[in-house]
């Protein structure tokens, strides 16, 4: 792994870089077959070898090393939970009016941030944000149903928010209206299938071969895209 070291202090030179090296951390990602297989794994910078850990926040993004989204989840359910449990504390002075705004200021973008970036985490860390989504929306209209109280809200499910935010910016990559390295990620049927069918307008869906890959935001990205034309 020295040759991974050269590299990454001949970049930082390169780039006039200076790392504080007692807060860089270290981290492999991929599955966990894949790194149970690295054995010896160690960067320096200089003579100073840097910690591995298996996960990091960085950017308001809790990344581990699966990238399966599950710590980077559990974060927004405790940051939510905090305010959502403050929330409730105060609701009794407001009226619906208020409380639904005060809700919509200071809780719904802890689970919009950047959610296009995270909408493939797995059902079970979905769910658990829906239960705090609903436990908020009994506090504010002040219902003993949750069910009832999304309906008297008209408060979507946060998968539907998600996903309309996904379709965003997959529109924005199909007009170039992103960063060079997300402009081909998506390609027409019509400019795959030289004739016209009912699926034209569609995007291409890429043939992949693990679970993993059908996360990726060019596959899952390419799904919802479709789903919301039909």
């Amino acid at each position: 792994m020295r040759n991974l070291s050269v590299i990454v202090n001949n970049w930082t030179h390169k780039n006039f870089l200076f790392l504080n090296m007692r807060k860089t951390e270290v981290v492999i990602f991929g599955t966990d077959v894949r790194i149970s297989q690295v054995s010896c794994f160690k960067v320096y910078i200089g003579n100073f070898e840097l910690t591995r850990v298996s996960g990091f926040k960085y950017l308001g993004f809790v990344l581990d090393k699966n990238l399966s989204w599950k710590a980077h989840v559990k974060y927004l359910i405790a940051q939510g939970g905090k305010r959502v449990g403050m929330f409730g504390r105060l609701r009794k002075n407001l009226t619906v009016g208020a409380a639904n705004t005060l809700y919509k200021s200071l809780i719904v973008p802890i689970f919009d941030y950047y959610d296009s970036v995270w909408s493939c985490c797995n059902k079970c860390d979905a769910n658990g944000l829906e239960r705090l989504q609903r436990r908020g929306a009994k506090i504010v209209s002040m219902s003993s149903s949750s069910d009832s109280a999304m309906q008297i809200l008209k408060w979507v499910p946060l998968e539907t928010r998600r996903d309309k935010h996904v379709w965003k910016l997959v529109k924005k990559c199909l007009t170039n209206n992103v960063p060079q390295f997300l402009r081909n990620y998506f390609t027409f049927n019509r400019h795959v299938v030289p004739r016209i069918t009912r699926q034209s307008n569609c995007l291409r869906i890429p043939r992949v071969r693990t679970e993993a890959t059908k996360r990726a935001f060019f596959y899952n990205g390419a799904l919802i895209y479709n789903n919301f034309l039909n």
